[in-house]
C-alpha cells in the first residue's frame, strides 16, 4: 500500500511538472509570436523612414503613409510626429490633437531607437498598443514614426496558438498578454471583460521579473494555478506573457484513481492477510516491484513503457491496467502537442517568409525611387544649363550683329591698294562668323533653335557624309557603313543633322589617333512606353556612329553632353555633343552614348519616323527687285545694332529712319504712314516686343511688309502675330543677307496686300 501511495504521489508530481513544462512552453511560443510581430513592425517602420518623403514629412507623405497603411490593417493608425508629439503626417484613425500627453510618447523620447509602448486608450476610443521608432531628419531634428497596433486584431494574430491549445483539450488553459505595468492587452478567456484591467496581485510581481519561469499562484477567486510566464524584461521587451492551468486539473484523475485503488487495496488487504505467507511474494511483491520500475521509466519521460499486467484478476492487475491507460492518454496528448508545435513553427516560418518578401519588395521600390530622383536631378540640371545657354546666345548675337555690320561697312570703304587692312578686317569678320556658329550650337543644345524639319533618307545622307568623312580622316581610319534595308524616313532638320553626323565622325577620328575603324550604321527601331530615353512610344530611325578608340570612363560619359565640357584641351569649345543632343531632343528623339574604356564608343541618334515622302529639289530663288525710293523704318532698343543696321541699309540705297521702341514706331506710323514701305523690328524690346508691335500695327490697318530681326531662337505670340511677318532675319546677319532678304520681301510687295507672305516667314541668318 505504501508503494502504491508513493507511486501515485510520483505520478501527481509528474503530472504537475508536465503541466508546468507545458505552461512554460506555451508561454515561450506566445512570446515568440509576439516577438515576430514586434520585429515585423520594427522592419516596416525602418523601411518607411528610408523613404525621403516620409523621413522629412514632406508634402504628399500622408498619401504614401496611407498607401502603406492600406496593406497593414493590423495597425489602427500610422503617424510621423515631432519630439513634442505634434503629428506631421498620418494615416488611419489618429486621435485628435497632439500626442504629447500620451505616456508612451514621453517614454519613447528617453528609450532606445525602437520602443514598445503601453496599453493606450484616448477619449474612449478603441484601445491600441503603440510602437515608436526614433530617427533624425536631414535637419537633425528628432522624429518618431508611430505604428499603433489595434488590440481588437490581436486575437486574430494569435489564432494559431489558441486553436493549438483548444485541440489538446482536457485541461483548462488561459493565455494572457500584458504591458510592462501589468495592464492586460489580451486574454484568451472572456477577452472583452478583461482587456484594459490589471492582472491579479499574485501575478503582478512576475511582470518585470529577471527571467522566465513557472510558478504556483492563486487567481482572483483564490484557486491555485500553474503559471508559465515570460517577463517584460525579456525580448521583445515591454510585454508580459503568461499561460496558466488550474492545478486541480493536473491531479484530478490521479487522485480519483488513488481513492478507488485505496478502497480496493484495503478490501484486498483484509482478504490477503490470511494468504500473506503463501502468496505474498508471488502476488504482491513481484508485481509491485515491476510496476514501480515501469513508473520510474514513466517519470523519466519514457511513455512507451507499459506495466506488466498480472494474470490473476487482482487489484494490481487493475492498477497496472489503469496506469497503462493513463500513460497511453498522456502519450497521445504529447504526440498531439508535438504535432501542433510543428504546425505552429511552419505557420511562423510561412509568416516570416511573407514579411521578408514584403521587405524585399519595399527595398527594391526604394532603390527604384532613388534612381528616378538621380535621373530627375540630371534632367533639371541640363534644363537649367540650356536656359542659360539660350539667353547668353541671344545677348551675344546682338553684340555680333553690331560688330559684323560695322566690319562689313568698313570693308566696303577700305582702299583697294592696302591688302593688309583688308586681311585684318576679313579675319575679324571670320571671327564674328565663328562666334555666330558658337551661338548656333548653344541654341541647338538649349533646344531653342527653330528647326526646318522634313523627311530625310538617312541611308543616302549617311552614304554621302561617310565619303566626306573618309577623305577628311585620311587612311589611318577605315570608314565602314552598314545600312538597314527598307529604312524608314526620319523627320529632322537636314542641315542640323548633317552637322551632327559630321561632328560625331570627327570626334570618333580624334579618339583613334593610332588608327582604327569608324562604322556608320542605320536601323529601324520601335520604342515602347516607359523607356529610358524619355521619348514617346512609336517608330524611330536610328543612326549609330561607332569607333574603336580609347573610349570614356563612366563619369566622363555621364557629362559628355554638358555644354563647354571637353577633355581635348584648349582650342575646343566642348559644344559638339551638346549640339547633337539638342538637335535630337528638339526633333523629338534622343541621344545614346555607350562607351567602353580602351575599346571604343558608340553614339546613337534616335529620330522619329516621317510618315510622308522625302522632298526633292528646292524653290527657285527670287530675282532682283528695285529698291529706289523705298523707305525703311528700323525699331530696335539696342542703339549700336540700330545704327549699324541703318548704316548697312543706307549703303544699299534705302531711305532709312530708326526709333528705339514700339511706342515711338506707332507714333511715327500714325503721323505719316505713307512715308514707310517696310519695317525692320527687333523681337526683345522693353514694354512691347516685336511680335506685339507687329500685331498692333496690323490692327491699325498698316499693310506693308514687316521683317523681324532677332537673336532669339524661338518666339511666339498668343494671337499668331508671327504669321503676319514677311521674313525673319537672324542676328548677326551680313550685308549680303540683309540685301537678299529685302529683295525677296520687296518682290512680293505688289502681290500681297497685307505684307504677310503665305505660310511661315523666311528665316535667314548666320545661325
Amino acid at each position: 500500500m505504501g508503494a502504491a501511495l508513493y507511486t501515485e504521489a510520483d505520478l501527481r508530481d509528474a503530472r504537475r511538472a508536465e503541466l508546468a513544462d507545458r505552461a512554460r512552453q506555451e508561454a515561450a511560443l506566445l512570446n515568440a509570436a509576439l516577438q515576430q510581430l514586434v520585429t515585423a513592425t520594427h522592419d516596416i517602420a525602418r523601411a518607411a523612414t528610408r523613404i525621403p518623403q516620409l523621413r522629412e514629412a514632406a508634402p504628399g507623405c500622408d498619401g504614401l503613409l496611407a498607401d502603406m497603411h492600406a496593406g497593414l490593417p493590423r495597425y489602427r493608425f500610422m503617424a510621423v510626429t515631432t519630439e513634442s508629439g505634434q503629428v506631421l503626417c498620418s494615416a488611419g484613425g489618429v486621435p485628435a490633437g497632439p500626442l504629447q500627453n500620451a505616456g508612451w510618447q514621453v517614454d519613447a523620447a528617453n528609450s532606445p531607437e525602437f520602443q514598445t509602448g503601453d496599453y493606450t486608450q484616448i477619449d474612449g476610443s478603441d484601445a491600441f498598443l503603440p510602437f515608436a521608432l526614433r530617427y533624425r531628419a536631414e535637419s537633425g531634428a528628432p522624429r518618431y514614426l508611430i505604428a499603433a497596433l489595434d488590440l481588437r486584431r490581436l486575437p486574430d494574430l494569435l489564432a494559431p496558438l489558441l486553436s493549438h491549445g483548444d485541440a489538446q483539450g482536457g485541461d483548462r488553459r488561459t493565455l494572457a498578454v500584458a504591458d510592462r505595468h501589468g495592464v492586460l492587452l489580451f486574454r484568451s478567456a472572456d477577452p472583452e471583460h478583461w482587456i484594459g484591467k490589471t492582472v491579479a496581485a499574485s501575478v503582478l510581481g512576475l511582470v518585470n521579473a529577471a527571467t522566465a519561469g513557472t510558478a504556483m499562484l492563486a487567481d482572483r477567486e483564490g484557486q491555485p494555478r500553474i503559471v508559465g510566464y515570460v517577463p517584460a524584461t525579456v525580448a521583445p521587451f515591454g510585454l508580459f506573457v503568461a499561460s496558466g492551468f488550474y492545478a486541480a486539473d493536473a491531479t484530478a484523475g490521479i487522485e480519483a484513481a488513488m481513492w478507488r485503488g485505496g478502497l480496493l487495496r484495503a478490501a484486498a488487504a483484509a482478504v490477503a492477510f490470511a494468504f500473506a505467507w503463501l502468496s505474498g511474494q508471488r502476488w504482491i511483491t513481484r508485481p509491485t516491484r515491476m510496476l514501480l520500475q515501469t513508473a520510474e521509466r514513466w517519470r523519466r519521460g519514457d511513455l512507451s513503457a507499459r506495466a506488466p499486467v498480472p494474470v490473476a484478476a487482482t487489484e494490481l492487475r487493475q492498477l497496472a491496467t489503469a496506469y497503462n491507460e493513463l500513460v497511453s492518454a498522456l502519450k497521445k496528448r504529447e504526440d498531439e502537442r508535438m504535432s501542433h508545435a510543428l504546425l505552429l513553427e511552419e505557420r511562423v516560418e510561412e509568416r516570416t517568409r511573407a514579411l521578408s518578401e514584403t521587405n524585399n519588395r519595399l527595398h527594391v521600390e526604394i532603390i527604384e525611387r532613388e534612381r528616378t530622383e538621380v535621373a530627375l536631378q540630371r534632367a533639371q540640371k541640363l534644363q537649367a544649363v540650356g536656359q542659360l545657354a539660350g539667353g547668353v546666345a541671344h545677348e551675344f548675337n546682338n553684340m555680333l550683329a553690331t560688330v559684323l555690320g560695322n566690319l562689313e561697312l568698313l570693308e566696303r570703304r577700305l582702299p583697294e591698294d592696302d591688302p593688309r587692312l583688308k586681311s585684318w578686317v576679313e579675319r575679324a569678320i571670320a571671327a564674328v562668323q565663328r562666334g555666330a556658329q558658337l551661338t548656333s550650337r548653344l541654341l541647338a543644345f538649349s533646344r531653342r533653335q527653330r528647326l526646318s524639319n522634313g523627311p530625310i533618307d538617312l541611308n543616302l545622307l549617311a552614304a554621302d557624309l561617310g565619303t566626306l568623312a573618309m577623305s577628311a580622316l585620311g587612311r589611318r581610319v577605315e570608314v565602314v557603313t552598314a545600312f538597314a534595308p527598307k529604312l524608314w524616313l526620319a523627320m529632322a532638320d537636314r542641315s542640323q543633322l548633317e552637322a551632327a553626323i559630321l561632328n560625331l565622325a570627327f570626334n570618333a577620328g580624334e579618339a583613334m589617333l593610332e588608327g582604327g575603324t569608324l562604322t556608320i550604321s542605320t536601323a529601324n527601331e520601335w520604342v515602347p512606353a516607359g523607356n529610358q530615353d524619355d521619348v514617346d512610344e512609336g517608330d524611330y530611325v536610328r543612326i549609330d556612329v561607332c569607333d574603336t578608340g580609347v573610349g570614356m570612363p563612366p563619369e566622363t560619359a555621364a557629362r559628355a553632353i554638358e555644354p563647354f565640357f571637353t577633355t581635348k584641351g584648349p582650342g575646343f569649345s566642348g559644344l559638339g555633343l551638346s549640339q547633337v543632343y539638342g538637335m535630337a531632343r528638339q526633333s523629338g528623339g534622343a541621344l545614346r552614348i555607350a562607351s567602353d574604356l580602351g575599346r571604343g564608343t558608340t553614339v546613337s541618334v534616335l529620330l522619329p519616323r516621317a510618315m510622308q515622302s522625302a522632298e526633292v529639289g528646292g524653290h527657285p530663288a527670287p530675282g532682283p527687285a528695285s529698291r529706289s525710293g523705298i523707305g525703311v523704318l528700323i525699331v530696335d532698343d539696342d542703339s549700336d545694332v540700330r545704327l549699324a543696321t541703318a548704316a548697312m541699309l543706307g549703303e544699299l540705297g534705302y531711305r532709312v529712319c530708326d526709333v528705339p521702341g514700339g511706342v515711338e514706331a506707332l507714333a511715327l506710323l500714325g503721323e505719316h504712314p505713307e512715308n514707310w514701305d517696310l519695317l525692320i523690328v527687333d523681337f526683345a524690346m522693353p514694354f512691347m516686343n516685336g511680335l506685339e508691335l507687329t500685331a498692333a500695327i496690323r490692327g491699325r490697318g498698316w499693310t506693308q511688309p514687316i521683317v523681324l530681326a532677332t537673336g532669339y531662337a524661338d518666339f511666339s505670340h498668343p494671337g499668331g502675330a508671327e504669321r503676319m511677318l514677311a521674313a525673319v532675319l537672324r542676328k548677326p546677319f551680313t550685308l549680303r543677307q540683309l540685301r537678299d532678304t529685302l529683295r525677296k520681301v520687296c518682290r512680293r510687295m505688289p502681290d500681297d496686300g497685307n505684307g504677310a507672305p503665305p505660310g511661315q516667314p523666311a528665316d535667314i541668318g548666320l545661325g
